[in-house]
């Protein structure tokens, strides 16, 4: 494993709630129809949401000096914080970057066709770890927030359109991209 299990983070949030408290509700600490108004997601997805393993969703509600004196204490306490598209992820020092390169690591090492190929979406700042990784990146326009800040230029690709337009017009382009250039 990565990371310490979700349990870990979960006791750190309940020892500071008095600290912030009716600033924050975690995903432990919500109701499945929490879950579906604050995510949209249906209720089956938001079953599978809830079920975590190392990781904690925080719905922040404070204003911005609160949150950021939350990410310092749960940075005292050994936790990594990022900012999703609506919530702050806690968890230990992983990142989708670091996943994604020990994936790959396994993909290689069974792979017949050498080198593989990968492909990285996200749109919002946790997934800028993965983004920069991956071989290539597609970032999905957000209807709610600017495209996560790359330090990278090479195949790189920004949607036009936002959600799975825009999911579908990057693929189609990259994979078009890949055929060209496997010519």
């Amino acid at each position: 494993s990565f990371v310490e299990p979700r349990a870990h983070w979960t006791g750190i949030l309940n020892r500071i709630t008095d600290r912030f408290e009716g600033k924050f509700s975690s995903f432990s600490q919500m109701q499945i129809s929490d879950i579906v108004a604050l995510t949209g997601l249906g209720h089956e997805a938001a079953l599978r949401a809830a079920d975590r393993e190392f990781s904690e969703p925080v719905h922040w509600q404070g204003n911005d000096d609160q949150r950021k004196a939350l990410v310092q204490t749960l940075q005292q306490g050994g936790a990594h914080v990022l900012q999703g598209g609506r919530f702050l992820h806690v968890s230990g020092q992983c990142n989708k970057g670091t996943a994604l390169n020990w994936l790959q690591d396994r993909y290689s090492e069974n792979a017949e066709e050498k080198p593989l190929i990968s492909l990285a979406i996200g749109d919002s700042p946790n997934d800028i770890s993965m983004l920069e990784a991956a071989d290539y990146a597609l970032v999905i326009r957000s209807p709610v927030q600017d495209p996560p800040a790359l330090r990278r230029t090479q195949n790189l690709l920004i949607s036009t359109h936002t959600g799975p337009q825009g999911w579908n017009e990057g693929v189609r382009q990259i994979l078009t991209k890949l055929k060209t250039s496997r010519r």
